[in-house]
């Protein structure tokens, strides 16, 4: 039951020995036990520092006299039973008893005398001064000689570890201190490591211009490198795709062209990392050649920080996208309405397309009856200031959460607000082309009922002109949306490869740009472009010119009295001298969607100082020439415009000094949204004013006499029969009276060009 630090119960240096005889002559039960003992260092029994030609333990007498070591339950750092120098020194003629067996040892080692009463002998168990490294296998030291080579193939610069333990004479473990011999190419801290008595795992980071390397292992102890030692043979490959070997730090680092994207390059893991302000999308391609790209297109890359392996680029994708530019949807997945997400989707949400084409007829009724249109001049403000937003959403709802005002903003550019499934396997490429369809479907039933008007009396008597200007304001809803459409076919970028770049469409890196399947979504954009977004944006802006040249041949197509009507819509509630003003809004319009197209580098800034710039210089315009007949669409329009600036420039505020996006973004949308409830109140009362006077009017028929002089105060011009009529009328609609001092020569010659439409005018002649 000794305790000690080293020898817990003796402690030998190399200038003593033990001999051992008996008391009585002949006496063969002479034994020596060591039961229970700790010891906090090396051995708990006998430790020996011997290294010189004598035995640690002699028998006194060479003859038949044997002596037994008898050890039970002793615990030690390493020898738990014995630590010592040369414990493989020979002892002759020992005649020994090891669990009630007689054997006699001629010649044998020293430990060959000691018999182990517990049976559970462990490595740790006899030990000395390490000489040899030992590789262990699952914890378990292997420790042949001559030893096998350990043998690792990595990259200049990688680190690898291996399993270690040192042992002495009898391959008992021993903490001790491993040394290299010949690794010039490893650090100073690698170049010498302690061990523990159990397995202990070794780093080392090679760097090296060579194609191979090799060193070997020593154990340090009395042997030095005399001992037996572990060899590490090393194979050193080319570094991997987008990587380069460094003459100057002797590892691979990040190849020189991606270096202008980032530094941060790990061949250990050979991962790269991207940190929250890094945008750039790496990949390789299909011949292991790297493709670089400066910004991820839109919000389809995660914006956090992350370390992926370029054979695993995907992991740079949000929503579960995928592919180059992650453009794609991970397999199984289709590509969601209203947000840029990958969802699992089936074909069952096809019955969508009934919702949608319920929706697109409820629009065109509520613009019809409640005349919610451009011609009354209260809904453009907010139309401009919805189309600003939607495009602007990443960076005024950063959260990307939907809510019932982005819905409202949603739906006032014809969008759906909410996301969800169409059909399964919907990419980029097939919602590019959905978004042409809810537009002109809606346009289509305006243009039906135009016609229907054309041909049908009663049709035309219960909507009057009213169809026109819902068509009017449908291709003014449209208007955004075709163009973010058309910017969106024909948005382009390029991918560096090694030797040179391609061209792919910026929405889907896989589809080439103007190759294959692109090509007929780009004639089709294009055509939009040449004979609808053009045509309509420079009708508008030159429309007050071009009619006051109307003399000359060229411009006489202005004066057709369906290109008339259509324009008196647009410049019914704006001053004659002001009619630009609308075509100046598609032209505001133009330019700030193209500065957040080409602001490639995703910057916030570029996008909200243009749209402040661009809302100062209207509201300046607003307040100065009075653009709108009336009072109260100056202050409408200029209250959307002021909206508009206060939370761009709150926004880059926000940007740069920290705070609630959301709420800011939030409280200007919902101030749009609660003017929006009032303008629709505004018409609904009007319309619900007018219907009452139809109603008086519909009572007072029956009342009138036939020789009454109503004759003599109106004339009915009843179109389908060209002719005048005299007789009791009721009117339906009060836009529909003309006072007779008011009547314009383009009132009369729009009724001279559609003298065949099933049509009515009433004149007042008072």
């Amino acid at each position: 039951n000794a305790a000690g630090q080293y020898g817990g119960a003796i402690f030998i240096d190399d200038n003593y020995q033990v001999y051992c005889t008996s008391d009585e002559p002949g006496d063969s039960n002479d034994q020596i036990e060591y039961i229970n003992v700790e010891c906090s260092s090396t051995s708990s029994s006998w430790v020996t520092e011997r290294y010189n030609d004598l035995c640690l333990i002699t028998p006194v007498e060479q003859n038949e006299k044997y002596f037994t070591l008898i050890f039970n339950n002793n615990t030690a750092v390493t020898g738990n039973v014995l630590y010592g120098g040369e414990i493989d020194r020979t002892a002759t003629n020992i005649r020994i008893i090891m669990n009630n067996t007689v054997k006699v040892v001629t010649t044998g080692a020293l430990i060959d005398a000691v018999a182990f009463i517990n049976d559970t002998s462990k490595i740790s168990d006899i030990s000395s001064d390490p000489y040899h490294v030992c590789q262990c296998f699952n914890g378990q030291p292997n420790c042949k000689v001559p030893p096998s080579p350990y043998e690792v193939t990595l990259y200049p610069g990688q680190t690898f570890s291996i399993s270690v333990v040192a042992v002495g004479q009898r391959n008992g473990s021993v903490p001790t201190t491993v040394s290299s011999e010949g690794a010039a190419f490893l650090n100073d801290l690698e170049n010498t490591q302690k061990i523990n008595v159990a397995c202990t795992e070794l780093s080392y980071t090679i760097h090296s211009l060579k194609s191979s390397e090799n060193f070997n292992l020593f154990a340090e102890g009395p042997c030095g490198t005399a001992g037996i030692p572990l060899s590490v043979q090393v194979t050193l490959l080319d570094c991997p795709t987008g990587f380069m070997l460094s003459n100057t730090t002797l590892q691979c680092v990040c190849e020189a062209r991606l270096q202008s994207y980032t530094d941060r390059c790990h061949i250990n893991n050979q991962t790269i990392t991207q940190i929250e302000s890094d945008h750039f999308w790496i990949g390789i391609g299909q011949i292991e050649e790297l493709i670089l790209h400066k910004r991820c297109p839109f919000d389809y890359c995660v914006t956090h920080s992350i370390s992926f392996m370029l054979n695993d680029s995907d992991r740079q994708c949000n929503f579960n996208r995928s592919g180059l530019l992650c453009g794609e949807c991970q397999p199984g997945l289709s590509l969601a309405f209203g947000s840029s997400r990958c969802l699992e989707c089936s074909n069952s949400y096809l019955a969508l397309l009934i919702v949608f084409v319920v929706a697109g007829f409820a629009l065109v009724v509520l613009l019809l009856f409640v005349n919610l249109t451009v011609a009354v001049g209260t809904v453009n403000g907010l139309v401009f200031y919805a189309n600003i937003i939607v495009v602007n959403r990443a960076y005024l709802f950063p959260s990307g959460e939907t809510n019932f005002l982005t819905v409202f903003i949603s739906w006032v550019n014809l969008d759906l607000g909410i996301e969800t499934c169409f059909f399964d396997g919907m990419d980029a490429y097939s919602k590019a082309w959905l978004q042409f369809v809810f537009p002109a479907y809606i346009c289509l039933l305006v243009v039906i009922i135009i016609i229907s008007s054309h041909y049908s009396m009663k049709i035309s008597r219960r909507l009057g002109t009213n169809p026109v200007a819902v068509l009017a304001t449908l291709f003014l809803l449209s208007y955004a949306k075709l163009l973010r459409t058309i910017i969106t076919a024909f948005s382009f970028t390029f991918l560096e490869y090694p030797n040179d770049s391609k061209v792919v469409w910026v929405h889907d890196g896989s589809i080439e740009f103007l190759q294959g399947k692109h090509i007929p979504l780009f004639v089709a954009a294009l055509l939009s472009l040449l004979l609808l977004f053009i045509p309509f944006t420079l009708l508008l802006v030159l429309a007050q010119w071009i009619q006051s040249h109307s003399e000359y041949k060229v411009f006489s197509w202005i004066s057709d009295y369906r290109i008339k009507s259509f324009l008196d819509v647009y410049h019914g509630p704006i001053r004659t001298k002001h009619r630009y003003w609308f075509g100046l809004l598609l032209v505001v319009r133009c330019c700030l969607f193209l500065i957040f197209a080409f602001n490639v580098e995703r910057d916030p800034s570029v996008n909200l100082l243009a749209i402040a710039s661009f809302m100062l210089v209207l509201e300046f315009m607003l307040s100065w020439i009075k653009v709108y007949k009336n009072w109260y669409l100056n202050a409408l329009d200029t209250s959307f415009i002021l909206n508009l600036e206060v939370l761009a420039l709150g926004t880059f505020y926000v940007q740069l000094a920290g705070g609630n996006q959301t709420a800011l973004s939030n409280t200007s949308v919902g101030i749009a949204f609660i003017t929006f409830c009032g303008i629709m109140a505004y018409h609904i009362y009007v319309q619900g004013k007018t219907t009452k006077f139809w109603n008086k009017l519909v009572r007072r028929k029956t009342e009138i006499p036939e020789n009454s002089n109503l004759e003599d105060s109106f004339i009915i011009i009843d179109g389908s029969a060209n002719k005048l009529k005299k007789k009791n009328f009721i009117a339906r609609w009060k836009d529909y009276f003309i006072k007779s001092e008011k009547c314009t020569e383009s009132s009369l010659d729009l009724y001279e060009r559609n003298i065949n439409a099933p049509t009515t005018m009433v004149v007042s002649i008072d």
